[in-house]
């Protein structure tokens, strides 16, 4: 089946056309310019902002003209993730769609569907002539995935709607009434080089599955971050070495997939490092025999290097790695299964003169939140490493009475003959800074399944977007 057969077509239409356009987290400016222009060709009032945000408005249908306007919402921007073995240039090339089955996936890259479905379906929504709707204000917004920039930037006097509908859910049926706050926090240590001899080796950690920092992050899926660190510290034991470079992961908000660390020891022990590692490999297989079977863990002599890191450095470093909050924190005491508080190593970096992890920190509770940030604290003025922390955001909070919550539960009953699941979600979602700059909204998040986001696995579900198209249809019916 090609793209152009799949229904409903007005809503992949739209998303392959979006997918030809790059769209990376901080350079949305053409896709928004794309859609602004394609709006005004259709006759509708358009808006965009300083950061690239759009605020498309569409009058009600015949009988809804003077009925509330409803806020259709979604991001522009998508996580940009490959294969190692990928050449895709997310600055020039569009996105590839695969069709398989009930799945639409990409060539080795992130789909994109994350938020991309959700602007089709908006787009969708713009463009009908038959379907009755209340008047509609579409809001795009721009850099959710790295900081939730174009959210920030909304401003009150802009929108006239009370009632927010967000596409950015990933689980058809699953009514999301609230997400967590978050914060990044960065960890720096400064380094100086000095002059190297002896035998340079690279250690490559690959094969885990990632996945979103929030939404996956349950699953305790390996850290390539943390997994290298964990084997740099076991050949510590045995053999004294000095790092040169260490680099892992892609994507604050996506769990690292991949790490790589550049070391230098005397040559007359490299057998000593090779059945180390041999034994570490193993104990780590075994570790993460079910979440991440694909695991491994490879090294290799290499050219050598002109300069490495002091000793101290390295120890300081890898004790700091070895300290830091990983993974799943805090379990929900009030709803089962919701993770409550975590934090993601998602990238270490090394320039010549630094070496940075960059984490981002989850929580419902804004308390726990504080304390994982005093945590990241502590253990900076204990190494003398910097902390710098930026992009925190609100949590969206349940609210006892919603109106908008109990219509979706009316026509999801009404369609499909049960009841959905309300919940929460281990993921910030725009909805916790509209609660600060656009006051009390009356909100509600959903989407069709998507599988795998923020990593090359990504796919959408066909059969659950058109659902997930009638379940709105009939929602916006309702809205009278």
């Amino acid at each position: 089946m090609r793209y152009e057969e799949i229904e409903p077509r007005a809503i992949f239409r739209n998303f392959y056309e979006i997918n030809q356009i790059p769209r990376c987290s901080g350079h949305e400016k053409a896709v928004s310019d794309h859609i602004k222009n394609w709006a005004i060709a259709l006759g509708l009032s358009v808006k965009q902002d300083h950061v690239h945000n759009l605020i498309i408005r569409k009058p009600g249908t015949l009988g809804y003209e003077q009925s509330a306007p409803i806020i259709l919402q979604g991001h522009l921007d998508m996580v940009c993730d490959k294969t190692p073995d990928s050449t895709h240039c997310f600055d020039k090339d569009p996105i590839s769609l695969i069709v398989e089955g009930d799945r639409v996936k990409a060539d080795r890259t992130t789909l994109g569907a994350d938020n991309g479905i959700a602007v089709a379906i908006a787009m969708a929504f713009l463009e009908t002539r038959e379907i009755p709707h209340p008047p509609l204000e579409v809001l795009l917004t721009t850099n959710e995935e790295t900081g939730m920039d174009g959210a920030r930037a909304v401003q009150r006097k802009d929108l006239t709607g009370n009632t927010l509908i967000n596409l950015d859910g990933e689980k058809e049926g699953v009514f999301l009434v609230g997400c967590s706050g978050g914060v990044r926090v960065d960890v720096r240590r400064a380094i100086t080089r000095e002059e190297a001899s002896g035998q340079f080796y690279r250690l490559s950690v690959g094969g885990l599955k990632g996945g979103h920092s929030g939404a996956d992050i349950h699953l305790e899926r390996g850290n390539a971050n943390r997994i290298l660190a964990s084997v740099l510290c076991s050949i510590k034991k045995s053999v004294p070495f000095r790092l040169i470079d260490f680099t892992g992961g892609s994507k604050t908000n996506a769990i690292p997939r991949d790490a790589k660390a550049l070391i230098v020891f005397d040559p007359a022990l490299l057998e000593t490092v090779q059945r180390v590692l041999d034994k570490s490999f193993k104990e780590i297989k075994n570790e993460f025999r079910t979440s991440d079977p694909g695991l491994w863990v490879s090294g290799e002599p290499v050219t050598p290097q002109q300069t490495a890191w002091s000793v101290e450095e390295t120890d300081g470093f890898l004790r700091v790695m070895t300290a830091l909050p990983n993974g799943l924190l805090h379990r929900s005491a009030d709803i089962p299964g919701l993770t409550e508080t975590s934090c993601n190593l998602g990238v270490v970096s090394t320039e010549e003169a630094a070496v940075t992890c960059h984490a981002s920190v989850r929580s419902s509770v804004t308390s726990r939140k504080s304390k994982v940030v005093d945590q990241f604290l502590a253990i900076g003025a204990l190494s003398d490493s910097q902390i710098i922390t930026h992009s925190d955001y609100p949590p969206w909070e349940y609210r006892p009475q919603s109106r908008i919550r109990d219509i979706f539960v009316e026509s999801y009953t009404f369609l499909y003959g049960k009841d959905p699941i309300i919940t929460a979600i281990h993921a910030g979602l725009e909805t916790g800074l509209f609660t600060e700059t656009l006051g009390e909204l009356d909100m509600i998040s959903i989407g069709p399944n998507l599988y795998n986001a923020h990593s090359p696995d990504e796919s959408v579900s066909i059969s659950s977007v058109a659902r997930t198209w009638e379940l709105l249809k009939e929602v916006l019916r309702r809205l009278k």
